[in-house]
C-alpha cells in the first residue's frame, strides 16, 4: 500500500481547524485533524505531503521523523509545523488501524478501559449572568453529563481595562466566585466542576 495524495479541509468551529485526509492506492483513506492550526496550516500540510507521497502509510513513526527532519530548520520543533505534522500523523494512525483491521489504541499499546469519562465544555449560556450559568449547567446535567467545565475569564464581562495585562481584580474574582457558586447550587455536590481561565 502506498500513499497517493494528501488533502485538507478548513473549518471554523471551536477555533480554526484543518482536517487532513490521506489517500492510498488501495482505496483506504485516513483522517486526521490539526486542532487550532492557524491559517498557514493547510499550506504546511501540503508542503509536508511531498515527504510521504509514495510511502507505506504503516511506517507512521518513520514518516513523522522524515517530515520533522525535512523541516528541522523551518520550525519542526514547535508551532504550525508540528501542528501540521500531527494532523498528518493522526491520519496515518487512522489509516494503519483500518489497514490492519484493529482499533488505533491497539497499535499504541492496548486498551486500559472500556469507557472514557467525558466532561461538557459548557461556556457561559445566553449571557454572563449567574442565572445564565445556572441554566446552562442544569441543561448539561439533563443531557447526562456528570462533569462540566465553564469559562470564567470572559473578556466581554467588563473587567479588562488593559488589553495587555489580564490580571484578575478583586471585583473580577468576586464575579467569578458568584458564577461558580450559582453553578454549584444548580447541580449539587456530586457533579464535578472544572473552570477554564485560558492560561
Amino acid at each position: 500500500m502506498k500513499i497517493t495524495d494528501v488533502r485538507t479541509a478548513e473549518i471554523k468551529g471551536h477555533g480554526y481547524s484543518t482536517y487532513v485526509r490521506i489517500y492510498t492506492d488501495e482505496g483506504l483513506i485516513g483522517n486526521g485533524e490539526c486542532i487550532h492550526g492557524g491559517e498557514g496550516c493547510p499550506q504546511m500540510v501540503h508542503a509536508l505531503k511531498n515527504f510521504i507521497i509514495g510511502e507505506d502509510p504503516l511506517n507512521v513513526d518513520m514518516l513523522f521523523e522524515k517530515m520533522r527532519r525535512g523541516r528541522l530548520f523551518d520550525g519542526a520543533m514547535s508551532g504550525a509545523t508540528v501542528t501540521a505534522m500531527t494532523g498528518i500523523e493522526i491520519a496515518l494512525w487512522d489509516l494503519a488501524g483500518k489497514a490492519l483491521g484493529v482499533p488505533v489504541y491497539q497499535l499504541l499499546g492496548g486498551k486500559f478501559r472500556d469507557t472514557v469519562r467525558l466532561y461538557c465544555d459548557s461556556h457561559a449560556g445566553k449571557d454572563f449572568s449567574p442565572a445564565a450559568y445556572e441554566e446552562r449547567a442544569k441543561q448539561v446535567v439533563e443531557l447526562g453529563f456528570d462533569a462540566l467545565k465553564f469559562d470564567l475569564d470572559e473578556t466581554e464581562a467588563g473587567f479588562r481595562n488593559d488589553r495587555w495585562n489580564w490580571h484578575a481584580s478583586n471585583a473580577e474574582l468576586d464575579w467569578m466566585v458568584e458564577r461558580v457558586a450559582a453553578v454549584r447550587e444548580a447541580v449539587g455536590p456530586h457533579i464535578d466542576l472544572a473552570i477554564d481561565l485560558h492560561g
